[in-house]
């Protein structure tokens, strides 16, 4: 018996690389989850760190049911979404949040210093950079001295702090975002996601939670083309992920592939056409944020979504870079804000961002080095202006560098406490959420 010619792509139909707006994101969760690693649950397999080698849904590798922490968050507000913005490298606080007037700053940073005409003065003494005009105009919160009691200055340990909400190098399991969405977990396809990261995201490992690491909006595309061959493959995919039996990690993978189509399915009554678009810049960030907009009017049960956004290891040529980059910030996060506010989810969708430590006060020829505290934005529903404590100019902690004044617990606490949240099931001691931050 001859076998069938299997149908292959055509090259002339076949759009890998850029499809356009009205493919949407495909939807990503697709392509990604349809890996080992895009989707994860519990435990970490020894033969692959800091991967999740637990199938979704908690079922162990012998095939019992694993032990999943339920949430204790019945009372959660069941409309509120958390994007989180990751300012990775590093982003400096006293370029952010400049005291201007202070003799002891300019002296500190030369070069770094904007002109006080040009800042956007908040009061008598602190101006905001001035690229992020618009977003004040909106409504911003600035919460100052944010850090960890850490001195390390590795990139890599103290994002591991901030992922995991650590207050010391003896890590949690989980990431601090895949616990908020373990306490919002109410069986979505999806109840994290990450935009625009190299795949596996430790802030989003949960417990119980589904979720999903996503190296570009459109990774998925191949997931909505209406291709004959392309159905084929998503057929393919689909049987492989209802297959039983094999390796920890296989049915990892296939718990992957399962979430994967759940979400494609959700996705595909969206209007291809997309006429309830919105013009957003035309940079990465402003996809991704014109995605998670879109997410929000599908009503997909996302809670939480991670948007990683680099280049903040400012070590030199620091004033160009970092005046461009919060730009695309200011230029993204407003016209988020905008549509948001056009389409009813403002009230209910709170920006804030993050960053592994600041930059040092004292400038390094045109840049500066890695710091400790520095400052977070956030956008939504919050009470505008300048929140926490100021760190000291002249106190600093041993490394010369500002000491912190808000824990990162803390901040993260706040952050919790929005989702109706007690923070001390996401976070270990007894963290204090910041007061008249949000509302």
């Amino acid at each position: 018996m001859t076998e069938p010619t299997p149908i292959q792509p055509d090259p002339a139909t076949a759009t890998p690389n850029q499809p356009s707006r009205r493919k949407f994101l495909g939807l990503a969760a697709a392509g990604a989850a349809a890996t080992a690693g895009g989707l994860w649950t519990t435990r970490s397999d020894p033969r692959w760190p800091e991967a999740i080698a637990e199938p979704s849904g908690g079922q162990s590798a012998e095939g019992d049911i694993a032990s999943v922490p339920e949430s204790k968050t019945p009372s959660a507000p069941s409309n509120r979404t958390l994007v989180v913005l990751s300012l990775v490298g590093g982003n400096d606080g006293l370029a952010t949040l400049q005291p201007y007037g202070n003799g002891r700053a300019h002296t500190l940073r030369g070069e770094l210093i904007h002109a006080e005409e040009d800042l956007v003065i908040l009061d008598d003494q602190m101006g905001l950079h001035p690229a992020l005009g618009g977003m004040w105009d909106q409504g911003l919160a600035i919460v100052e001295g944010v850090g960890t009691k850490s001195n390390n200055l590795s990139h890599f340990e103290m994002e591991r702090w901030w992922a995991h909400g650590a207050t010391t190098s003896d890590y949690p399991d989980t990431g601090f975002l895949g616990r908020l969405c373990d306490e919002l977990d109410t069986g979505a396809p999806l109840t994290g996601l990450s935009i625009g990261g190299m795949g596996y995201v430790p802030e989003l490992q949960a417990a119980k939670a589904t979720t999903a690491g996503l190296a570009d909006p459109y990774a998925g595309w191949y997931f909505r083309d209406e291709g004959e061959w392309f159905a084929q493959f998503r057929q393919s995919v689909s049987d492989m992920g209802g297959a039983t039996g094999g390796s920890t990690l296989a049915q990892t993978a296939r718990g992957g592939q399962r979430g994967a189509i759940e979400f494609a399915d959700l996705l595909a009554e969206f209007d291809e056409e997309d006429e309830d678009a919105f013009e957003y810049p035309g940079s990465e960030l402003g996809e991704s944020f014109s995605v998670v907009a879109r997410l929000l009017r599908s009503e997909s049960g996302i809670r939480v979504v991670h948007l990683p956004f680099g280049g903040f290891d400012t070590h030199d040529d620091q004033r160009g870079t970092h005046d461009y980059l919060l730009e695309q910030i200011n230029g993204a996060v407003s016209a988020f804000q905008a549509d948001l506010a056009r389409t009813g989810h403002d009230s209910s969708t709170l920006i804030a961002t993050t960053s592994e430590f600041g930059r040092r006060p004292k400038a390094s020829a045109y840049g500066s080095d890695h710091g400790n505290a520095s400052v977070a934005l956030l956008a939504g529903p919050i009470n505008p202006g300048r929140h926490g404590e100021s760190p000291s100019l002249t106190n600093l902690d041993q490394n010369d560098n500002l000491a912190t004044t808000t824990p990162l617990v803390d901040y993260y606490a706040t952050l919790a406490t929005w989702f109706g949240i007690d923070p001390t099931l996401v976070l270990e001691g007894n963290p204090t959420p910041l007061d008249g931050l949000l509302t």
